[in-house]
């Protein structure tokens, strides 16, 4: 199950730059996170959220604010990939922004609280038990 809540109609998603353009003027932040929800649902049931994670990352990364607090819905949603921290260096560069982020905020330490509980209600068994063993683990090195 999907942990994003589509907030409007699915739309394209646009995957260039830090102000993208929809149809000759520039989107702001809010309409592209908008989007970004929207898309996230989109391809969440088609099985395929490869590209998603990437375009969310990107988006995370341009914001240069606190990504829990200020953008929980898609961080909660990019938070899944973190069940491959093992095994992808781009997944162990998004825990390090992650976890730094974690040391400096209370607001984005509840907001990551608040995301394992949802990982654990809307997951299936075996994917939540897989994450949270995994986000256990990092926790306890961070």
């Amino acid at each position: 199950m999907c942990l994003c809540q589509d907030q409007g109609p699915s739309t394209k998603w646009p995957p260039e730059t830090a102000a993208l353009r929809k149809v000759g003027h520039i989107i702001t932040m809010e309409e592209e996170e908008r989007q970004l929800k929207a898309l996230f649902d989109q391809q969440a049931a088609q099985g395929n959220l490869g590209q998603w994670y990437t375009d969310a990352a990107n988006f995370l990364k341009r914001t240069g604010g606190h990504w829990w607090c200020q953008h929980p819905t898609v961080t909660r949603c990019l938070g899944e990939v973190l069940r491959h921290h093992d095994k992808s260096n781009s997944v162990q560069d998004l825990w390090a922004i992650m976890s730094a982020q974690l040391q400096g905020c209370s607001v984005c330490v509840s907001s990551y609280h608040r995301a394992q509980v949802e990982y654990e209600e809307l997951l299936t068994a075996e994917s939540a038990t897989a994450l949270l063993a995994v986000l256990r683990r990092l926790d306890k090195e961070r």
